[in-house]
């Protein structure tokens, strides 16, 4: 079985035979629910790229402490795919940031649009942010990756746009585009990083269109039905992820 991963806020790297305290949630996790012992060897990842062996040496009521087993592992193991998604309502942005993590995404934009239904306030704003970190951390330590996915501040979609790289591929989900699958618009650049939009509950309006069109964004459709936001977003990055792997897979 492989080793559990545990976040950490340590800086790494850290040296072997040093010792760190880990407590909080992480530690009551350990201990109370999956029970492990001392001599266990697990991963400590920062969320970061750094991924440290290490073996538990002590579990106290509050807090466990590590022994760093060996060096640590630096690596950026995202997928070279930015999303911009609209806003959509309480638990399915909470799934939909959940398994865009599982699935590698390197960044969330998580956008106001024309046809948003969810009203937030600064304060509401900041808080949401900060969930949505919390949720991509736990779902890094669940699928045992490395590098959790930058997830910005909420904003309007132009400023989103404009935030974007220039380069590589970029492309919107369109209702109303049937001429161009998902992976034919791919094809016309065939470039990474990609880029790829998808709006909330009711899609893009016809304005908010025409900007993606006039800052270089191709429409793209996943096929006939009509699909939730957070589907069509999963959707998307798995057959975008595919694309990509390919390519850097020979």
């Amino acid at each position: 079985m492989k080793p559990f991963h545990f976040n950490i806020k340590y800086a790494l790297p850290l040296k072997r035979g040093e010792r760190i305290d880990l407590d909080g949630g992480e530690a009551r996790h350990i201990a109370r629910v999956l029970r492990l012992k001392t001599d266990s060897l697990v991963n400590l990842v920062n969320g970061i790229g750094g991924m440290t062996p290490a073996r538990i040496v002590k579990i106290g009521k509050a807090s466990v402490t590590f022994e760093i087993e060996a060096e640590t592992i630096i690596r950026d193991d995202r997928l070279p795919i930015e999303l911009i998604v609209g806003i959509i309502k309480g638990e399915r942005m909470d799934w939909l940031i959940q398994k865009a993590t599982e699935l590698g995404v390197s960044a969330i934009r998580p956008v106001l649009t024309r046809h948003t239904v969810v009203g937030l306030d600064d304060d509401k704003r900041y808080s949401r942010t900060t969930r949505w970190q919390e949720i991509a951390m736990q779902a890094l330590k669940q699928c045992k990756g490395l590098t959790s996915p930058s997830i910005y501040p909420v904003s309007t979609l132009s400023e989103a746009v404009l935030s974007v790289q220039a380069s590589g591929t970029r492309l919107f989900l369109s209702e109303s585009c049937d001429e161009k699958g998902i992976i034919q618009a791919w094809r016309q650049s065939d470039e990474p990083p990609a880029t790829v939009a998808i709006g909330p509950e009711g899609g893009f309006s016809d304005e908010e269109q025409t900007m993606f069109k006039r800052s270089g964004f191709t429409p793209a459709s996943l096929g006939k039905r009509t699909l939730r936001s957070e589907t069509a977003a999963i959707a998307a990055i798995a057959v975008l992820g595919s694309l990509i792997y390919d390519i850097k897979t020979p």
